[in-house]
């Protein structure tokens, strides 16, 4: 894993993000050209943002931080999908993190 920030508080702390935004992130959310995340509404998922909708947005992201993560999904192409078929961007052991998990 090398760089990347791994742990959901450095995400948090890159992001200015709620856990369970953090929780519910994509590869596909991440834009490495455009430097972003986007916070997606995915109503029939277990992973929606807190305000639902009014919780949908794009976070920038500086250039050093997509390079940490660009390295990190070189390094650790996500081969793991969750119980809904999506590929998230942190990970755990069993896929997903977990709501009680990603806290830790």
């Amino acid at each position: 894993m090398g760089h990347a920030p791994t742990s959901a508080s450095r995400w948090s702390g890159i992001t200015a993000a709620r856990l369970g935004g953090l929780r519910g992130l994509d590869v596909d959310d991440y834009d490495s050209a455009e430097a972003y995340l986007l916070f997606a509404h995915r109503p029939d998922e277990d992973t929606p943002p807190k305000n639902t909708r009014d919780g949908e947005r794009a976070v920038g992201l500086p250039r050093h931080v997509c390079d940490i993560v660009d390295a990190y999904l070189a390094e650790n192409p996500h081969r793991v999908h969750d119980e809904e078929g999506r590929r998230p961007l942190i990970t755990s052991q069993d896929g997903r993190p977990s709501e009680s998990s990603i806290r830790a």
